[in-house]
């Protein structure tokens, strides 16, 4: 119930209180003295002792992916997701998500990493190994055709896929296009080996 600042709002209308919702102590201010805010922006963290928790913000394009419980890190500290707010807040251009991770301070910030999808049959390959939506395997000399469904791209050239690779399949990342089902495949006098195992 405390005022922690005002927000002037022009000559016309008074200044307008910004109250604490809770008890403690202000640990973060994201502003200063004249500073401009818009409406619902965060202005500062009330901390009351006990437990720290990292704010977050997510962008509007995952805000539907993140889900309590994700796990994300920061600045090496490895945590859970424990709420995300369902309102974006055009200030910080997201939607604010909050975590817990042991040894947070007061007052840090950085890039948090949050894991909006958690998969064990996920497999990590190059994106030049997939040719019409199928990846050749190598098994027995001979190569294979499996489909496979592109999860995610990380934006630097590799996949991640579902399907037919597992881990540890020795695949074709170079002349694709030349094979069909069963192609015997010979890797003499080549320079550089056109497979690559995951």
């Amino acid at each position: 119930g405390d005022t922690l600042l005002y927000v002037l709002r022009g000559p016309l209308y008074e200044k307008a209180p910004v109250l604490s919702p809770v008890s403690g102590r202000v640990e973060v201010l994201f502003v200063s003295e004249g500073s401009p805010v818009s409406q619902g922006s965060p202005v500062a963290v009330v901390g009351r002792g006990g437990r720290k928790y990292v704010q977050m913000v997510i962008p509007s394009a995952f805000s539907q992916k993140v889900r309590p419980g994700y796990p994300f890190s920061f600045k090496g500290k490895r945590g859970k997701v424990r709420r995300v707010s369902g309102v974006f807040v055009p200030a910080v251009g997201g939607y604010i998500a909050e975590g817990y991770a042991r040894g947070l301070k007061a007052g840090e910030s950085g890039i948090c990493r949050v894991a909006y999808a958690v998969s064990d049959s996920v497999n990590v390959i190059p994106e030049n190994a997939v040719y019409r939506g199928r990846v050749f395997v190598i098994r027995g000399g001979r190569a294979y055709p499996v489909g496979v469904e592109v999860v995610f791209s990380n934006g630097r050239g590799l996949l991640g896929v579902e399907g037919g690779v597992r881990r540890g399949d020795t695949i074709v990342v170079l002349g694709m296009e030349s094979l069909e089902e069963g192609s015997k495949v010979v890797f003499e006098g080549l320079k550089s080996d056109p497979t690559r195992t995951f």
